[in-house]
């Protein structure tokens, strides 16, 4: 174990480079890094046990759905079939997690990415757990790196850290070039703008260096579970969303059109205490009986309620690439935001998913123009310039063959 001043450097030093590089000095930005990476090196090793592998995976949920299918691919590998793999992921979606892919992983370790950002002694404590473990391969699959998957890899301190060159959409430049050195070997996939689904399959298969033919991401429940379904037939609806910008708020017409032109029963679902807010709004203005099931279900039972819905829609939100992985009518209300990588899905899901972007972005696709603004992570489109009567169109559509 470090002493505490060690631990104090430790922190001093992350605190200074890891935390976004918040200090933009080259002293910050290039020499305390290749410092930190001195002090690690110059502590003692843990011992390497052979035939481990570590996975980082700590950004969301949606991120973690379109990647995890890949999971059996990395088990059942020529090169990793023996080895003892740990997933360390992002806690919010450890129940998905332990209920589906305990047969592909042997060990999680559970980060509190809000915890791991803000909390001295807690950034600590799993940097010593990482790299505590001696993992003799650690890979972080993921094309958009920011520095607290970077800071775990470097944790580990593992003979053979492989990473992803990708872009720098989560740092500068500048970040980058420093943070590209904790890896021994970086994966180069294509930069064209491509739905992300593809992009992990490509990822994963340089990694392990076989063709994956796995073709678009699915969730697999068994059939029986406690959770009580609504005994009339029902539309999901999930008016929250991580930013403003991806917030549209027409929801109270189009539960209205789904219950009159279809009969289905509202249910509303979210969490945090951002969501319960825009939710609260939305039932004032609704009329009964409508089911609020925010934080109100986990992970495991929000997927079941989607699966059984009659059609889901949302805002661009995990819960739509849960409902599109389970094949449920689903549609999008999206700002176009990263819209190749996250809301924009291959033709082979039409049958049961639309997008639906603002009547800026349609005229874009039409031209050059779309790509840039797609691969943006945020745009200057507003969301709320898609009408009300889109959505019941993209509705009917998807409907077509349930109305009586």
């Amino acid at each position: 174990m470090r002493s505490k001043d060690e631990k104090k450097i430790l922190w001093e030093i992350s605190d200074s480079v890891g935390h976004r590089f918040r200090k933009r000095r080259f002293i910050t930005n290039v020499i305390l890094p290749q410092i930190k990476k001195h002090h690690w090196a110059s502590a003692v090793a843990p011992a390497v046990h052979p035939q481990t592998l570590l996975l980082v995976r700590i950004d969301l949920i949606g991120d973690y759905i379109l990647f995890r299918n890949f999971l059996r691919y990395i088990r059942n590998s020529e090169r990793y079939r023996n080895y003892t793999i740990t997933l360390c992921g992002n806690i919010v979606y450890k129940n998905l997690a332990e209920s589906l892919d305990q047969s592909n992983v042997d060990h999680f370790i559970w980060v509190d990415r809000d915890r791991f950002i803000k909390d001295k002694s807690y950034y600590l404590q799993m940097m010593e757990e990482i790299h505590s473990r001696g993992f003799e391969t650690a890979l972080q699959p993921t094309f958009s790196r920011e520095i607290y998957g970077d800071l775990l890899i470097y944790a580990s301190q593992a003979p053979e850290c492989v990473g992803v060159m990708g872009d720098d959409s989560q740092e500068r430049p500048d970040q980058k070039a420093v943070t590209d050195t904790f890896y021994h070997r970086l994966i180069q996939v294509s930069e064209t703008p491509r739905f992300e689904f593809e992009r992990n399959r490509e990822i994963i298969s340089a990694f392990i260096n076989q063709e994956i033919e796995c073709l678009q991401p699915t969730l697999e429940f068994p059939n029986s579970t406690s959770f009580t379904l609504p005994n009339e037939k029902y539309a999901v609806i999930v008016p929250g969303a991580s930013s403003h910008y991806k917030t549209w708020l027409g929801f109270d017409h189009v539960v209205t059109y789904l219950r009159q032109q279809y009969g289905l029963f509202p249910v509303i679902v979210g969490h945090g205490k951002a969501d319960r807010k825009r939710i609260r709004a939305l039932i004032k203005k609704l009329t009964p009986p409508i089911i609020n099931y925010c934080d109100k279900t986990t992970l495991v039972e929000l997927a079941f309620l989607l699966k059984h819905a009659a059609i889901v829609i949302s805002n661009d939100t995990a819960a739509m690439h849960m409902a599109a992985a389970q094949g449920t009518r689903t549609i999008c209300v999206t700002s176009g935001s990263h819209a190749f990588r996250f809301n924009h899905y291959p033709e082979n899901f039409n049958n049961w998913l639309r997008f639906i972007f603002p009547p800026q972005m349609e005229e874009l696709k039409k031209t050059g123009q779309f790509t840039q603004y797609a691969s943006d992570y945020k745009n200057n489109i507003p969301i709320h310039s898609i009408t009300v009567a889109r959505v019941c169109s993209a509705a009917d559509e998807l409907l077509q063959d349930a109305k009586e």
